[in-house]
């Protein structure tokens, strides 16, 4: 572990070279050589540690040699931090490939459960998300917001679906009760940075055919529009 007093604290992010704010450039972080903004810091803790979910244990050791210690500050050199970035953007292509996708945001989804046949919410939200399956779980890479489509692959069938709400964890467990207190004061920004996690509601009811710990694709719904240009007689 480096001493506190060898940290190098530049104004941007030694990963993402965004311009630090004030408050990032004096806090415990992970890297040993150089500094993070707090959107990496908890990034790489989470990469770290949820990778039972995302990354089997030989591939990981391959890239890391070693098992870091997510609560131990000043434990990685940048280099490997930028390798545990490499090899998550590896595995999220992978998986992309495999639903037709060039490109999109991952979401791994843990655990997954069904909304009541009556939330305790306003009516007519209630009318739209009943009885509707709820992913919980954490962006691999990207952010997950309120509306995007949402792909999974299940078993070689490729399945479309559209987000209806996205429910970011602010204070407590990532647990039901917290998913049902946060939904029903509606306060929440509908998406979930890298480095967060949360809930995604679905509009399915079908939950059957959906694993635990399964990748999700979210991405932008961009819908081919004809232009038709009209024929023009000229006498």
């Amino acid at each position: 572990m480096a001493n506190e007093k060898d940290i190098l604290y530049t104004r941007t992010c030694s990963l993402c070279r965004n311009k630090l704010k004030l408050l990032d450039r004096h806090y415990l972080h992970m890297l040993s050589d150089g500094t993070l903004c707090q959107t990496c810091h908890m990034t790489i803790l989470q990469l770290l540690s949820e990778r039972h979910c995302w990354i089997s244990e030989e591939e990981y050791m391959q890239v890391m040699q070693k098992k870091y210690n997510f609560r131990e500050h000043h434990s990685m050199p940048l280099e490997k931090a930028q390798d545990l970035f490499a090899l998550r953007d590896r595995v999220c292509s992978r998986f992309l490939e495999t639903v037709d996708l060039n490109e999109g945001n991952v979401f791994v989804a843990k655990k997954l459960f069904a909304m009541p046949k009556s939330p305790a919410i306003f009516i007519l939200r209630a009318m739209k998300l009943k009885k509707k399956v709820v992913l919980q779980g954490f962006p691999l890479k990207g952010t997950i917001q309120k509306g995007d489509r949402v792909r999974i692959n299940v078993a070689g069938t490729i399945r479309d679906f559209t987000a209806l709400d996205v429910v970011p964890r602010e204070m407590g467990p990532l647990e039901k009760d917290t998913f049902f207190s946060q939904l029903g004061a509606n306060v929440h920004n509908h998406k979930i940075l890298e480095g967060g996690d949360g809930w995604i509601i679905i509009d399915t009811e079908e939950s059957g055919f959906i694993p635990e710990n399964t990748f999700v694709a979210a991405y932008k719904y961009r819908q081919r529009i004809a232009c038709q240009i009209p024929f023009c007689l000229i006498v």
